[in-house]
């Protein structure tokens, strides 16, 4: 899971890690209920698929925190590459 691996980037963002603590569970279900083989899918299976509302709420939530992470990168590195200019 993405999640998984933000978490063991030990990235911190508070919303991200709100949504992602709420439905730790589910998505955990969801995976194993993609991934693993059933012969028919479980009626909680569906129903939890059709309310993923959350996750595009957590998509949004990480996609929004990494593309500040770039934008401050990108800035200090800007700033650097100025300052070995001015020198």
């Amino acid at each position: 899971m993405v999640v998984e691996g933000f978490n063991k980037l030990k990235l911190k963002d508070a919303e991200v890690q709100k949504l992602f603590t709420s439905h730790l569970q589910q998505l955990k279900k969801v995976r194993h209920g993609v991934y693993h083989f059933i012969v028919e899918p479980s009626p909680s299976l569906s129903s939890m698929i059709d309310n993923l509302n959350w996750a595009e709420e957590l998509h949004e939530a990480i996609g929004l925190f990494l593309a500040e992470v770039v934008f401050r990168k990108a800035h200090v590195e800007k700033i650097m590459e100025l300052r070995k200019t001015k020198r």
